[in-house]
């Protein structure tokens, strides 16, 4: 799988669009878009629940709220054509999106390649890691969940790492 975070959200497995039909806002799809960006580490049950915003609930009806939109994004997924496998999984209060395919996304790219920025400073790469840090960045994360807090955040995580590098880039080519 590759998914686009930056600039909109776009899913793909091996090379081929996968349409997501469903309103992007809805709490289904807000879990597909968290479990996602949370990859191998997967995420709690309460850190989920805490991250969709389901206030003034008890804590009972927030987890049914939980277990049934994770129905309806089990439903989606098998109705947009994602290839055979088990995509939600609750490990032991743990939520993953997928374990049996290999998933990539922007914002991975952009985290690793900002990591080696910052713990190699002297690196004959950083001008080229630069680069695609800034042409990795399309746009807002998630820009159509701009009112959902989580969103909210790392929206400013990303947009920081952005600037950053093209500050850096731009004293680089002035040298």
């Amino acid at each position: 799988f590759y998914v686009k975070f930056l600039g909109g959200f776009f899913l793909e497995f091996e090379g081929k669009s996968i349409k997501v039909t469903k309103n992007l806002k809805q709490k289904s799809m807000q879990i597909l878009q968290i479990l996602i960006k949370a990859g191998s580490e997967g995420i709690s049950r309460n850190r989920l629940i805490e991250m969709l915003e389901w206030k003034g609930d008890h804590h009972e009806k927030k987890l049914n709220n939980l277990r049934c939109q994770t129905c309806k994004l089990r439903r989606f997924i098998c109705e947009a054509g994602f290839p055979e496998g088990s995509y939600i999984l609750n490990l032991k209060g743990q939520y993953y999106f997928n374990l049996d395919y290999k998933t990539e996304t922007d914002i991975g790219k952009m985290d690793k390649l900002y990591k080696k920025l910052r713990s190699q400073p002297d690196s004959e790469n950083r001008e080229a890691w630069l680069l695609e840090i800034i042409n990795l960045y399309q746009g807002e994360f998630l820009p159509f969940l701009t009112a959902e807090e989580w969103a909210v955040v790392e929206n400013a995580h990303y947009h920081s790492i952005y600037t950053w590098s093209v500050t850096s880039l731009c004293q680089i080519l002035r040298e």
